[in-house]
């Protein structure tokens, strides 16, 4: 995770004093999945001649963690995390060694470090999607994505930023409604799926009067209520402990809009978050526009408003800043475009 490059190929030949390309660890722009094997190499190979290379620990629990040994003058640091000094630093007396770590990228079956996995001493360990517990003590990732973990929680999934969705039980989404039965409405939350099930009496307030009665094509802001590999997927429009539609239920108006997983989940994270921020809906708010939004977990995002340009506007800003993956700043310049071809 030093960000340090080398060239691709025998793990056994000497590449001193040769120009070093190639990705040596996971790099946030590249992925390291896509380089694992030869990143996998690069370790073993650079163990093996450690007194004439650079030789770097990636987890910070190892008493050997940092850069341990100079690299020749062939080989280039692009940008190592700090805390990462020539000597041999212990990131375990750093705080911010973990934040300083770059994004862990896993494909299915791949060996999963235990230093990776979160440990309490009151708390289970929670396998989040993407994840399978192999008996007796190994756990493998069933997903190509970024490995997450939440330590607080004691918790580790696999985040996925495209393939289609998977219904996961208290995720938001937005579906659309194929047809009606007697007792519920089938829906869809995304092409090419079978249909989850929504009761036609979760809603707020609703009784077999003055249940809604949705056509098909309506949309339906809901939450997973049951994901279960054995049974139909199930998702509600009211809150199952207040008895509340808080905010839930039919879409009208507007337009829904595609995105991917990923940017769905970057939408929908705290505002308090720094990392995947998605600046474009606070800078239309801020530029005096008009609108209302609902995201989707399952890919999809609802745009409403009194004006047809501000809707289209919005949605297309969404969807090129996902397209494109756009930092903070280039998100600014795009809003400000959009903006200007309003006016």
């Amino acid at each position: 995770t030093c960000g340090a490059e080398i060239e691709r190929g025998d793990p056994r030949e000497s590449v001193i004093g040769r120009p070093w390309r190639g990705v040596f660890c996971g790099r946030r722009d590249r992925g390291s999945a896509v380089f694992r094997e030869q990143a996998v190499r690069v370790r073993v190979l650079i163990a093996t001649e450690r007194l004439q290379l650079g030789i770097y620990r990636t987890h910070p629990s190892r008493p050997d963690s940092g850069l341990v040994a100079a690299p020749p003058p062939a080989i280039e640091l692009l940008g190592p995390p700090r805390g990462w000094e020539a000597g041999g630093t212990d990131f375990a007396d750093t705080s911010s060694a973990t934040m300083a770590l770059e994004p862990v990228f896993v494909l299915p079956g791949d060996h999963i470090d235990p230093s990776l996995i979160p440990s309490h001493p009151n708390k289970a360990l929670r396998l989040g999607p993407g994840l399978r517990h192999v008996p007796p003590n190994d756990i493998l990732p069933t997903l190509a994505g970024q490995l997450v973990t939440d330590r607080q929680k004691n918790a580790i999934r696999v985040e996925t930023s495209e393939g289609h969705y998977i219904p996961r039980v208290g995720e938001l989404v937005i579906g659309t409604v194929n047809k009606s039965a007697a007792e519920v409405y089938y829906v869809f939350l995304s092409d090419h799926t079978a249909p989850v099930l929504l009761p036609q009496l979760s809603f707020e307030s609703a009784t077999r009067k003055t249940r809604p009665m949705l056509a098909p094509g309506a949309l339906v802001y809901a939450r997973v209520s049951l994901a279960n590999k054995h049974m139909d997927p199930e998702i509600e429009c009211v809150s199952a402990t207040t008895g509340k539609s808080d905010g839930l239920g039919p879409l009208a108006g507007g337009m829904l809009f595609d995105i991917s997983i990923g940017m769905a989940r970057r939408l929908m994270l705290p505002e308090t978050a720094t990392d995947g921020k998605v600046a474009v809906l606070d800078e239309f708010a801020s530029l005096g526009l008009q609108f209302e939004t609902a995201t989707g977990r399952n890919g999809k995002i609802w745009v409403d408003s009194h004006s047809a340009k501000t809707v289209i506007a919005v949605g297309r800003a969404i969807q090129e800043t996902d397209e494109k993956r756009l930092g903070v700043e280039d998100q600014k310049k795009l809003v400000k475009k959009f903006v200007k071809e309003l006016s």
